[in-house]
């Protein structure tokens, strides 16, 4: 499952040394200009408050009137700049940073709200070059650790980012979203008994959080405990029944344990709450697609592509659906933009081999199958599809050594041994092949 948030940091309250230099100025003597700071830091403070409060445009009018009243007022331009950044306002956000580290280099806040707007407009690379820099010149800072331990997670780094995100958490013990951000990097991994461990602590200090009740929830279906995933998911629910992420999260559990159904029912709540949710109608798509219902996984899944035309996942399943219609050429097409967008993904290769295969060009499929088995060499999908290349070849022994380690891999997979009995037939050998049928006829194979 993958589902990224854009945290908004909040912003501090006025410098220390802002309020030094305030005091130094009245103590001086010098009214006319400790006035006009007196009132760019009342801007400046009221300008925060409305930024809490999340009512951007007001924050923005109170840090440009304390910028006007202070124009050195470094602090102000860094967290005006947060607020454009969150309006996607970037090349504003960019250039108040800008006049920010020039007004003070070695603001360390300046260039973790550089860095911040980086991501927001999706520049991880520039963002992971700010946060360095915000870490050069404040290495105790816990949020920039956490903030870009989450970005070298987005780049599907979970190595480097448990390592920010542990120093994150020596530094601030208490932050509940540097343990969340840890738990999903454990998630990334797999290891799920981590993944969980983190997000109950992030619980503990943060029992809020439906977010993290759906993560966890989902760590829990992931190591089999369906009971305690679903008392969490179901919570997350409640906590936030406007939250579609929340229904999503239970539609995809429901949908691992082979609940159809209910997974529907939550995946239509989801869109219904936001229709533009494109990883709801890709897992709805797929849905449609698994209970064979073409023409709506087909509609789903151009909804998903049309909201994130980045999203491999969609194309390949999508891929999947034109094949299951008799389409070999379009399901190739899509599995083609699929591999672009990501080239590590076995089921895709495997899914392109399988469909040249249908089409009979038997060399480039091979070529397709070959590379997927290296891939994932414990897909049982993955030899499944390549024996079924050997095959329609005609080399009936590989065939059957495919499909021999595709039941090995995965012994209830019914498909396999009605293929490898159809090799076995094919090579007369009759007594292999109706013990194959027999078992596929036990696991649930009904023969046309």
């Amino acid at each position: 499952m993958n589902r990224q948030r854009r945290r908004i940091p909040c912003t501090s309250k006025t410098t220390a040394l802002f309020l030094l230099t305030v005091s130094i100025l009245l103590f001086s003597g010098r009214s006319a200009v400790s006035d006009s700071i007196r009132s760019a830091v009342r801007d400046y403070n009221r300008a925060v408050e409305y930024t809490e409060e999340g009512k951007l445009e007001k924050a923005l009018s109170w840090f440009t009137r304390a910028i006007e009243e202070h124009p050195g007022f470094a602090q102000a331009y860094s967290d005006r700049a947060l607020v454009h950044a969150m309006r996607n306002e970037f090349d504003q956000a960019l250039s108040d940073t800008s006049m920010a580290i020039r007004l003070d280099p070695n603001d360390a806040g300046a260039w973790a709200n550089r860095a911040f707007t980086h991501f927001q407009k999706g520049d991880l690379d520039k963002a992971l070059v700010s946060y360095d820099q915000a870490i050069r010149l404040d290495p105790q800072s816990a949020d920039a650790y956490r903030d870009r331990g989450y970005v070298h997670l987005i780049q599907d780094d979970p190595d480097t980012a448990i390592s920010d995100l542990d120093r994150a958490i020596q530094l601030a013990p208490k932050d509940a979203e540097a343990y969340a951000t840890r738990g999903r990097a454990y998630a990334r991994k797999n290891e799920w008994d981590k993944a969980i461990t983190n997000y109950h602590t992030s619980l503990q200090l943060n029992p809020k959080s439906a977010e993290v009740w759906c993560d966890r929830g989902y760590a829990r279906a992931k190591t089999g405990n369906y009971e305690r995933a679903f008392t969490d998911l179901d919570y997350a629910v409640r906590l936030a029944p406007e939250d579609a992420t929340a229904r999503f999260s239970r539609g995809l559990v429901h949908f691992e344990k082979g609940e159809p159904d209910r997974a529907m029912a939550d995946y239509n709540e989801a869109i219904r709450l936001a229709p533009e949710y494109a990883e709801v109608y890709r897992e709805r798509g797929y849905l449609h697609l698994m209970q064979n219902r073409l023409d709506e996984a087909v509609s789903d899944l151009n909804n998903a592509i049309r909201l994130d035309p980045k999203d491999a996942a969609a194309y390949n399943r999508r891929g999947m659906a034109h094949l299951r219609k008799g389409d070999p050429e379009q399901a190739i097409e899509d599995y083609n933009k699929s591999l672009q967008l990501d080239k590590t993904e076995a089921e895709t290769w495997y899914n392109r081999g399988y469909a040249r295969t249908i089409q009979g060009k038997l060399e480039p499929a091979l070529s397709d199958l070959n590379y997927a088995v290296r891939l994932a060499p414990k897909d049982a999908a993955a030899r499944f599809s390549r024996g079924f290349a050997h095959f329609t070849k005609g080399d009936l022994d590989r065939a059957i050594a495919d499909y021999t380690e595709a039941i090995r891999l995965d012994p209830d997979y019914a498909a396999v041994y009605v293929n490898r009995a159809k090799a076995y037939q094919a090579k007369g050998q009759k007594d292999q092949a109706d013990a194959d049928l027999a078992k596929a006829k036990q696991l649930g194979f009904q023969p046309e």
